[in-house]
C-alpha cells in the first residue's frame, strides 16, 4: 500500500507542476527572451569596444604625431 500511495502522490505533483507551467509558460517565454536580449545585448559590448580600439589604433597609426610630425 506505501508505494501504492506514493505513486498517487507523485501523480498529483506532477498535475500540479504542469498546471503551473501552462500558467506561467508565457510569463516564463518572457523571461526567457529578455535574458536571450540582455546576452545579445552584454555579448555586443564586449565586442563593440575592442572593435572601435582597433580602428582607433589604425587611425592613430596613419595620423602624423608624436616626434614624426
Amino acid at each position: 500500500m506505501p508505494t501504492l500511495n506514493k505513486i498517487h502522490h507523485h501523480c498529483i505533483s506532477m498535475k500540479s507542476s504542469l498546471l503551473f507551467l501552462l500558467f506561467f509558460s508565457p510569463l516564463l517565454s518572457q523571461l526567457i527572451w529578455i535574458g536571450f536580449n540582455i546576452s545579445i545585448f552584454w555579448t555586443a559590448n564586449i565586442h563593440l569596444p575592442s572593435v572601435r580600439h582597433c580602428r582607433f589604433d589604425n587611425f592613430g597609426s596613419f595620423a602624423p604625431s608624436g616626434p614624426h610630425a
